[in-house]
C-alpha cells in the first residue's frame, strides 16, 4: 500500500463510522447534561470534530497494526521458504567475546561466503580485544581482502 491508498482507506472507514461516532458523542453529552447543560450543548455541536479526529486516529492505528502484521507474515514466510529450500540458516544472538594476546589475528565473528543465510537477533553484542595483536576484527563477512 502506498501513502495515497492508506489515506483513502482511512477516509473511507471514517465515512463509514461517522454517524456512529457522532451519535455516540451526542449520547455522551446527553448523559452529562444534568450537571452541566451548557457544556453538554457545546460538546454536541463542537465535540463532533474531536470525536471524529479520535476515531480517525483509531483507524490509522488499526491500519498500521495490519501493515505490521503483514510485514511479519511476509518475513516469516520468506524464512520458512529458505528453510524448505535447504539453505543453511545461521542465527547469531547474545554476547560474543573474543580476546587475544600477542596474536597475529583476533576475529569475533567470521561469516564466510558459503555460510548461507545468517540472521543477527536484536541485542547481539560482539566484543573483541587483541592486546599486542596485529589484526583485530569484530565482524567479518566474506573472505575479506585475502
Amino acid at each position: 500500500m502506498n501513502r495515497k491508498e492508506v489515506e483513502d482507506a482511512i477516509e473511507r472507514k471514517l465515512a463509514e463510522r461517522k454517524k456512529r461516532v457522532v451519535n455516540r458523542n451526542a449520547l455522551d453529552a446527553l448523559f452529562h447534561a444534568l450537571p452541566n447543560p451548557i457544556g453538554s450543548l457545546g460538546k454536541i455541536f463542537l465535540g463532533r470534530k474531536d470525536a471524529l479526529e479520535a476515531e480517525k486516529l483509531r483507524i490509522q492505528q488499526d491500519i498500521i497494526l495490519d501493515l505490521l502484521c503483514k510485514i511479519e507474515d511476509a518475513s516469516s514466510s520468506t524464512k520458512d521458504k529458505a528453510l524448505k529450500q535447504g539453505e543453511i540458516i545461521n542465527i547469531i544472538s547474545g554476547e560474543i567475546e573474543a580476546h587475544g594476546y600477542a596474536a597475529d589475528e583476533v576475529i569475533g565473528v567470521l561469516i564466510t561466503s558459503d555460510a548461507g543465510t545468517t540472521e543477527f537477533k536484536p541485542g547481539t553484542h560482539i566484543k573483541v580485544t587483541g592486546k599486542g595483536s596485529k589484526k583485530v576484527t569484530g565482524l567479518q563477512i566474506g573472505n575479506g581482502p585475502n
